[in-house]
């Protein structure tokens, strides 16, 4: 992970949202849109390539300010985010898709989702969650966001988020830092006030030992849809999605399958 400084640095240039690490060359059907975690970056959905056959694209979408798009300011406003990844990604979001969302990318593509729907957009066949607590909820991640440095080593370390050998690189770690607390700002900005149900089935998916979000926490996700909703706790922490997918790749596989039958 090669975050950038976050966007009070100078010379950073605006943001723009419509960048990929790379879509699966093999993937010319279904499109499985894939947000990161707050502090990650696309390359973590890196090892999902082809997990759901030949004709099912895994395109995971490189937000500004890490990764190849280092060099741009991150958002730190979900409203501006969510209107700039809608504009940006329209066209690919015209054919058949899925969103998935782990931690902040669950209430980003939460967001979008719910965007989309207001303003009369293609809908998605679905919304796959993991690690974030229902929108409809006060809190979330975004309460961290005024933490002090010290404060967020801390969170990450005992959330299984932060590589040993990253704590011994203070330039590396100040990095992440910078572009996590950008992150953290753009889920403080949700209000629940802001949320409202969808009209297609989601999908919630939880970590059994993840020390920042509750079963309890995931379950309200039901009150984001009016469509099926279903919750399942998997092996793993906060960062299982990215640090040990197996398990829910079989469980999203059934997911992307029924999407299939309905596309």
């Amino acid at each position: 992970m090669r975050p950038a400084p976050a966007d009070t640095a100078p010379a950073a240039a605006a943001p723009r949202t419509g960048a990929y690490l790379g879509r699966d060359a093999r993937g010319d059907g279904l499109r499985v849109i894939c947000f990161h975690h707050a502090g990650g970056g696309a390359s973590g959905f890196r090892s999902w390539r082809g997990a759901f056959g030949p004709d099912v694209g895994v395109w995971p979408v490189q937000l500004p300010g890490r990764e190849s798009r280092r060099s741009e300011r991150p958002f730190t406003d979900i409203d501006a985010l969510v209107t700039d990844i809608d504009r940006e990604l329209d066209t690919a979001l015209s054919e058949p898709h899925l969103l998935f969302g782990h931690s902040m990318g669950a209430l980003v593509a939460y967001r979008l989702a719910l965007r989309r729907l207001h303003r009369g957009a293609r809908p998605a066949l679905g919304l796959a969650a993991a690690c974030y607590p229902a929108p409809t909820a006060p809190g979330g991640i975004g309460t961290w966001a005024g933490a002090d440095d010290a404060a967020l080593t801390d969170l990450l370390a005992g959330a299984g988020g932060i590589p040993a050998e990253l704590l011994a690189h203070r330039s590396l770690l100040s990095a992440l830092l910078e572009v996590l607390r950008a992150d953290l700002r753009v889920c403080a900005t949700h209000r629940p006030d802001d949320a409202a149900a969808l009209d297609i089935p989601v999908h919630v998916f939880g970590g059994r030992d993840d020390v920042l979000v509750t079963g309890e926490a995931l379950s309200e996700w039901r009150r984001c849809t009016a469509g099926p909703f279903s919750l399942r706790m998997l092996d793993g922490g906060h960062f299982f999605p990215t640090g040990a997918p197996r398990e829910l790749l079989a469980a999203l596989s059934a997911v992307v399958a029924r999407a299939r039958s309905r596309s």
